[in-house]
């Protein structure tokens, strides 16, 4: 017998869906057999206690690794059914920051279930857990009788919906949806998991008219939070900033702690120029949240384009922690931190932030932005003439060896140049930005970092 076999085909009227316990057709199904799964956790019990289990289970392929690194080498080079991964790996590199770096960064060969471990119980804990949306989350200890239960629920969804993930996949909408109406047929209990994997199929083939249709009569019947979420993108997608807002305010409503519906607003907002209104959003989640990487970074640009400087600092000094060493770090923002000393006169401490940005950016970045803080400095100690030659001498040195900047290191170039007077370069450095910057807020920041670098060239 097979292990979809063994999943009851509930009526229509009701049947909730199924728990899986030990009995005969389920052993003998082997339900995960020939799964690969990879496991995060320094912890030996608890990884003896998941391969054993597991193993009962029909899992043929069992690794383990103890570090971040290795855990994102192993998802890139094989093929994994399950991750699992424990919250408490680290004590910067939390579990949620992995997960942020698997959905940010994720290998395009990457179609496993992520199971969540930690001995957490906090509700901040939990909340920064789900916002990551892993497939489910087990609390330590947890016993052989939940671990089944919760995993096999995963399994019989993805055995359920493997033919319409793989049409999908393959871009071949109509047989995925040919496939989603069997499930309703066969599985009803799988109904608002099938519907979304519909409007999902729709959006996926730009049939934006048949998802938005769907999402209504999904609305008319019972709203929630997700339907809200997605119609709320159509809308934006449409241009329909206030229905989109909407919809969005009413994901938000109906369930406070839905956070992707909280950052798409804020997202919104940004478009519409409403930067004050976007940043009190997105700090007030940090009541009962944990910050993201990616919402710390638009909480410090968000911060910067109202001109909270000492609030920009802070959530710079927070990002750079978090997210150093990860997948996620990003050169900008020891940029935007070493712009923010620059700013207040205070080029010592630039140059510290742009020494630690070496791990980050290639060697003739470094050796450019050390170059640039130099003549900074003597343009502060009052050798203007002597600082716009060693920029010019900078510029003429990047374009004869076809040297890169990363787009911080580009606004902080332009940023000095036209602090000291070079109006020319920092123009054209602004015309390159603007060709390949897209997101509004840094579009704002780049106009703001320039009148203000102008205003300011008097004092170089």
């Amino acid at each position: 017998m097979s292990f979809l076999e063994t999943i009851p085909r509930l009526d229509a009227k009701g049947g909730r869906e199924p728990e899986y316990g030990w009995g005969k057709a389920f052993k003998d199904s082997l339900p995960l057999q020939g799964c690969a799964v990879l496991v995060l956790d320094r912890s030996v019990p608890s990884t003896k206690h998941l391969k054993d289990e597991l193993t009962l289970m029909g899992v043929s392929q069992f690794d383990v690794v103890t570090n971040p690194n290795d855990f994102f080498r192993f998802v890139a080079e094989r093929s994994y059914d399950f991750v699992f991964c424990d919250y408490n790996i680290d004590e910067r590199r939390t579990g949620a920051v992995i997960l942020e770096e698997l959905r940010t960064r994720q290998p395009a060969n990457f179609t496993g279930s992520v199971v969540v471990l930690s001995g957490d119980r906090s509700a901040a804990a939990l909340l920064s857990m789900m916002e990551q949306e892993p497939d489910t989350f087990l609390i330590k200890p947890f016993s052989a009788e939940e671990l089944s239960r919760r995993i096999i629920r995963i399994h019989a969804r993805r055995m359920v919906f493997r033919l319409a993930q793989k049409a999908l996949n393959s871009k071949q909408y109509d047989v995925a949806l040919a496939h989603c109406q069997e499930i309703l047929r066969d599985f009803p209990h799988y109904d608002k998991e099938a519907l979304k994997f519909m409007v999902d199929v729709y959006l996926a083939a730009q049939r934006l008219e048949q998802a938005d249709t769907l999402l209504k009569q999904q609305a008319a019947v019972a709203s929630p939070a997700w339907v809200d979420l997605y119609l709320g993108r159509l809308c934006r997608s449409r241009g329909e900033r206030s229905e989109a807002e909407s919809w969005l305010r009413k994901a938000i409503s109906t369930a406070p702690h839905y956070l992707i519906a909280h950052e798409e607003l804020a997202d919104l907002l940004v478009e519409a120029g409403r930067f004050e209104e976007a940043l009190s959003m997105l700090d007030a989640l940090h009541t009962f949240a944990i910050p993201t990487v990616r919402r710390l970074r638009r909480l410090s640009e968000l911060a910067e384009l109202q001109g909270y400087d000492e609030r920009k600092k802070n959530y710079l000094n927070r990002l750079i922690e978090k997210s150093l060493g990860t997948t996620l770090v990003s050169a900008s923002d020891f940029y935007r931190l070493a712009q923010h000393y620059i700013e207040a006169n205070r080029p010592d401490e630039a140059a510290k932030v742009l020494s630690r940005m070496r791990v980050v950016v290639d060697g003739s970045e470094a050796e450019m932005t050390e170059g640039m803080m130099l003549a900074y400095g003597h343009g502060l100690q009052g050798s203007t003439d002597l600082a716009r030659q060693e920029l010019e001498a900078i510029a003429k040195k990047q374009i004869a060896k076809g040297i890169q900047l990363s787009i911080g290191g580009k606004i902080m170039f332009m940023m000095l140049c036209a602090r000291l007077g070079l109006v020319k370069k920092a123009e054209s450095l602004k015309l390159q930005l603007f060709k390949t910057v897209q997101d509004k807020a840094t579009l704002a920041r780049i106009r703001r970092i320039e009148q203000r670098s102008l205003n300011n060239s008097g004092a170089a």
